[in-house]
């Protein structure tokens, strides 16, 4: 039995190194291109591998692999291990070989605003920068692999060394036309490290010449697979449909939107990511065991754990959102009134945080006990909300009307959600009190108490006023109960 303080503690540890890496480098990359034309083509080039993978692989890989490779020993798991990234390598390595060949589908596809920029501009960038594809496909793998097995150390380690790496090159950038270039084979020198890193880590956890002890359902596996994937895969569709309706209202909107939401996704993985992903392999046990008593009590740990830590976070960085900002980025190239923009999108990525707290405790129940039809189901009509809050950004030509289109879809998903697994977040009124408006009053007392000292002392230091901002965010968690991740959970 493992506690969820320690294996969240590493997980937490090692995803918080990767956010705060990710940030030094969207820091270098705001300093070296800032809100413009190259910054937006950096932007799409970056953060392509890694999204053609969660859109195409990553919750489904997740449901289907994780509780397989659980039940499975050594030498099953090499057998379903080494299938799946030939599947892998095969789908995404025909992927990377498309926009080697044509990386003007990249721009069309994920920054149309772009679609009409001549290729010698981008051309051999892009094309270095689709290895990374495949590699990405290929991590996928290693990572359900070493989660199933527990070892989060090293799963959560992969984030860390591709950021380092990219950071790296980013520090050798030269001056001129030939930044984007350099970044490119930083991209696909990250990418190959972090794959060969986990690949490294995962043969201990595989017998290739070993027998397996159970025989692989593939049907049922690839059944399941598709469902859940079709579920993640409209999630993550949601801002890259935002992105691109954003890349319509003028130039460095899309690097504007990418700043925003890594402020966002700092928090998002530390105190949900984490959580979650402890809880899913306990969960997928509790189900195997047909133990429903253990599978709510799992469920509404994680879920308010998660809650309670979405709160205290969210309220205080709403209201600290500039200074936040301006510590981040406010350097280089970037100005007041991009300042300005990009704190308006954090303020409503903020607003996701305790959504997705509910949200994804909520998807990993239903993953577990095998209803990935039903989740897909619930997303695919939650999904329909999207164009009509979406409208009048798009009308108006507003980034920030376009962006409140993400916390409404995440209001609807996690009520869908809520009322699709059919079982209680609180137990009763003191749970509700405990779990939900202690923790929302004490946010709202810290940050109005830390407000007031900034206030008090008159200061406008962004260094200053940030710090308050997580002294706000820890007195909260304090005041809520201390620390929420102390109980233990199989």
């Amino acid at each position: 039995m493992k506690s969820l303080v320690s294996a969240s503690v590493v997980l937490s540890l090692m995803l918080l190194l990767g956010r705060l890496s990710g940030f030094v480098r969207e820091i270098q990359l705001g300093a070296i291109f800032g809100l413009s034309r190259e910054g937006d083509f950096a932007i799409v080039m970056l953060t392509t591998p890694d999204l053609l993978v969660n859109l195409l692989l990553a919750g489904g890989l997740s449901a289907a692999l994780v509780p397989e490779f659980s039940r499975l020993n050594a030498g099953g798991r090499a057998r379903v291990f080494g299938l799946t990234s030939l599947m892998v390598f095969g789908l995404f390595g025909a992927i990377g070989v498309v926009f080697a060949f044509f990386p003007s589908l990249l721009l069309l596809a994920f920054a149309p605003g772009y679609a009409g920029t001549p290729p010698n501009a981008y051309a051999l960038p892009y094309a270095i920068a689709s290895l990374a594809i495949p590699l990405a496909g290929l991590t996928g793998v290693t990572s359900a692999l070493l989660n199933s097995q527990h070892r989060f150390f090293v799963a959560g380690s992969g984030t860390l060394v591709f950021n380092l790496t990219i950071i790296l090159m980013l520090f050798l950038v030269p001056a001129g036309q030939q930044s984007l270039l350099v970044l490119a084979i930083g991209l696909a020198l990250a990418a190959s490290l972090r794959y060969m890193s986990q690949v490294i880590a995962s043969l201990r956890d595989m017998n290739w010449a070993g027998i397996p002890d159970q025989d692989t359902d593939y049907d049922r596996l690839a059944f399941r697979f598709i469902q859940a994937l079709g579920a993640a895969t409209i999630v993550l569709c949601i801002p890259v449909i935002l992105r691109a309706i954003i890349s319509l209202n003028g130039e460095g909107n899309i690097a504007a939107f990418n700043f925003a939401t890594k402020l966002v996704e700092l928090p998002l993985g530390i105190a949900i990511t984490t959580i979650s992903t402890v809880a899913f392999p306990a969960l997928s046990r509790a189900f195997s065991a047909n133990d429903g008593r253990e599978q709510l009590r799992i469920y509404e740990s994680g879920i308010q754990r998660a809650l309670l830590l979405a709160l205290c976070i969210t309220i205080p960085g709403i209201w600290f959102s500039y200074p936040l900002v301006e510590l981040v980025f406010g350097r280089g190239r970037i100005g007041p009134s991009e300042l300005s923009l990009i704190t308006d999108l954090a303020r409503l990525g903020f607003l996701t945080l305790p959504l997705i707290a509910v949200s994804s405790m909520a998807t990993i129940l239903l993953n577990a006990r095998g209803q990935t039809g039903l989740l897909f189901k619930v997303t695919l009509v939650s999904v329909c909300v999207v164009p009509l809050a979406a409208l009048p950004g798009l009308w108006s030509s507003d980034a920030r009307l376009v962006m409140a289109a993400l916390p409404v879809f995440h209001l609807v998903y996690a009520i869908a959600l809520l009322l699709t697994v059919r079982q209680p977040v609180f137990p009763n009124w003191f749970g509700a009190w405990t779990g939900l408006f202690r923790p929302a009053l004490a946010a709202i007392a810290a940050t109005a108490f830390c407000g007031a000292l900034a206030s008090v002392a008159g200061t406008e230091s962004a260094i200053v006023k940030a710090s308050l901002a997580l002294v706000a965010m820890l007195l909260a968690v304090v005041a809520s109960g201390g620390n929420p991740l102390r109980k233990r959970m199989p």
